[in-house]
């Protein structure tokens, strides 16, 4: 009877010892034992492999779906939002109120004819009548536009060229109210102003897309351009404006005027 033990020099060796003594002293038989041992590990790979393949992708997908969802959302609730508003102004411009500007005025760059474009002609006392009463409801509108633009998420970049673009636009028709500019002219200011807008807009959009420091510090410095523009022409306007009203009232010794928005407006 053999005992499961072998004498060595050193002592008594076990069975389980001695098997591992001859895997060391047996080239073949440790190759096998390796082998088997790789295989073991191939399987435990594979089974590792398939649990993250079956918990950690999927999550991830439904994260990703998730996210894609919010933004169509929010994209969606954007376009609504300035279909609203772009209603509201068609539905102003609708009314009898505008008839006597209706032929020489748009609210749609696409409504543009060349004869409106060369129209020399300012406003008479029925037709500024007309000019005023939009002038009042663009600047009601504007502000919900900008109010919609803040609350939508966009950064207050995205305001300030709004607001500028809108305030801008106000002046020009504020000119044409009083007669300083014609027609043909206004439109061609708003239809430059409004160009400049999207292309200010545009070019936010590929700055935030980069996603860096240095781009939103250049979308930042755009925003400030196209304020100080607009303070510029802002500064321009109530100086003329003043000196009209000083002309005003060495003629006729009063002079009634009117706050809209940052303007000032006075019927001489």
């Amino acid at each position: 009877m053999f005992r499961d033990s072998l004498p060595t020099k050193r002592g008594v060796v076990s069975l389980a010892d001695r098997n591992k003594l001859s895997t060391l002293y047996n080239p073949n038989l440790r190759e096998v034992t390796m082998l088997r041992k790789s295989k073991e590990a191939q399987k435990l790979c594979f089974i590792l492999a398939t649990i993250i393949s079956l918990t950690g992708c999927p999550q991830n997908f439904y994260q990703q779906s998730n996210i894609k969802a919010a933004q169509e959302q929010k994209i969606a609730s954007i376009k609504s939002g300035v279909a609203q508003l772009n209603q509201e102004s068609e539905s102003e411009w609708s009314k009898h109120d505008y008839d006597p500007v209706r032929s020489k005025l748009v609210i749609k760059e696409e409504a543009l004819t060349f004869e409106m474009l060369a129209n020399t002609d300012v406003p008479t006392k029925q037709e500024a009548i007309a000019i005023g009463k939009w002038a009042n409801f663009h600047l009601s509108n504007s502000k919900k536009r900008i109010e919609f633009v803040r609350s939508s998420g966009y950064t207050e970049d995205y305001v300030s060229v709004v607001e500028s673009n809108s305030n801008l636009k106000l002046g020009m028709m504020l000119e044409l109210y009083h007669g300083r500019i014609s027609y043909g002219d206004c439109l061609i200011k708003l239809k430059e102003i409004a160009a400049q807008g999207k292309a200010d807009l545009a070019q936010l959009d590929q700055l935030y897309a980069q996603r860096n420091a240095v781009a939103q510090q250049q979308a930042t410095a755009l925003a400030q351009q196209r304020q100080q523009a607009f303070m510029q022409y802002l500064s321009n306007y109530n100086l003329q404006q003043q000196m009209l009203q000083n002309q005003a009232r060495q003629q006729h010794g009063t002079v009634t005027c009117n706050q809209l928005g940052r303007f000032t407006t006075c019927n001489y």
